[in-house]
């Protein structure tokens, strides 16, 4: 049995304009599996249950959900699959079923490019010697950095104060 994830992708709906139809589950089905990734079954369009401001202009808190085989997925394509807009589903079951049970204390859906290197199963350097031939990026906590993924990038965060390292990450 294939390792599987969920993801979704707001259906394009908009508050206070109902003439904007949600976009089909098979537009978005078919761009998944162009990058590569295997769709299981036809998906789903679900209520994200999570608070969204009722504000014309804005969108709405429909969206379409579909499960994806993780066998053999690569980070890149995960995050291919993040830059045309999905995100990991990863509300609970039960907060899923009953949106009202969704509150404050509930964490925003995982990010992809987090998901993708917390799913992808490169090895990456141990020792600091073996970065030998990575491209490397130093930057400071809170600065804006590019969405682009590198593979063979070290990422080095460093505190603005301290100059320390304070995470590192490949991507």
């Amino acid at each position: 049995m294939d390792l599987a994830a969920s993801v979704y992708k707001q259906d394009g709906t908009i508050q206070c304009e109902p003439e904007i139809k949600p976009r089909p589950l098979k537009v978005d089905a078919d761009a998944i599996e162009a990058i590569g990734i295997r769709v299981i079954g036809g998906g789903q369009h679900e209520r994200l249950p999570i608070f969204i401001p009722a504000l014309c202009g804005s969108p709405t808190a429909w969206a379409n959900v579909f499960s994806i085989a993780l066998g053999g997925v690569t980070r890149q394509q995960l995050f291919q699959l993040s830059s045309l807009g999905f995100r990991m589903w990863s509300f609970a079951p039960e907060r899923a079923a009953n949106p009202a049970l969704a509150g404050d204390e509930d964490p925003f859906p995982l990010d992809m490019a987090i998901a993708a290197n917390l799913l992808g199963s490169d090895p990456h350097p141990d020792r600091i010697a073996d970065l030998i031939g990575h491209t490397v990026r130093v930057y400071r906590t809170g600065d804006p950095i590019p969405k682009d993924y590198r593979r063979d990038r070290v990422n080095f965060e460093t505190d603005p104060g301290s100059h320390r390292i304070v995470r590192y990450w490949f991507g």
